[in-house]
């Protein structure tokens, strides 16, 4: 039925569809699409410097500590992925 309304009144679909979108527009509080690629690196980087000291915790403690069956593998083995954003986001 919406292809047939598109086909014969292309202009009034077309906004009608815009003003749905535009008040389905994220708050204010929303980060800028610019920015927020740059804060998943920075929260991915996060999360692997937690997980990397949990994992310091767990190797250097005196009772058995069991890891998390969701333990990132970096973190437990200690490595960097070349040419990882984490990797130049961590140092």
């Amino acid at each position: 039925m919406l292809s047939l309304l598109a086909w014969l009144d292309r202009d009034r679909v077309l906004a009608a569809l815009e003003r749905e979108i535009e008040t389905k527009l994220p708050d204010g509080n929303a980060l800028p699409f610019e920015e927020r690629e740059q804060r998943i690196h920075e929260l991915e980087a996060e999360i692997l410097a937690i997980e990397r000291e949990e994992e310091n915790v767990i190797e250097n403690s005196p009772i058995s500590i069991s890891r998390r069956a969701d333990a990132s593998p970096q973190a437990v083995l200690g490595i960097a992925l070349l040419g990882s954003e984490l990797m130049e986001a961590a140092e």
